[in-house]
């Protein structure tokens, strides 16, 4: 069975608008502005915190659960042409100090 393994990796600044895509159109919209930090853990609830530098100087966090950001990760791809299989494995994992997905999957030849 052939198979196949990749990863795609994000920047902070990429969750980050991912992020804002997801939460606008889910009517629950988050700061613009610069990434302090994003705390990510896909084995924790919420997976992840997100730190923002608003532009009037603030700071705020936001949390999301694993699924929102698997959801909006997956939504960003989409919308911005990032090729991604329907079919095989999805996950999320911490790269570094950032957020990638893995995607895995396999052939079956009769």
């Amino acid at each position: 069975m052939p198979k196949e393994n990749r990863r795609i990796v994000f920047t902070p600044s990429e969750v980050h608008r991912a992020l804002l895509e997801y939460t606008a159109k889910h009517n629950r919209p988050i700061a613009d502005g610069d990434v302090d930090s994003l705390l990510f853990d896909p084995s924790e609830d919420p997976a992840l915190v997100l730190m923002l530098h608003r532009k009037d100087g603030q700071i705020e966090h936001h949390s999301f659960r694993l699924a929102e950001l698997g959801a909006a990760i997956i939504t960003f791809c989409r919308s911005h042409k990032v090729p991604l299989p329907h079919k095989g494995k999805k996950s999320l994992i911490k790269v570094e100090d950032s957020v990638g997905i893995a995607l895995g999957h396999e052939w079956e030849i009769p």
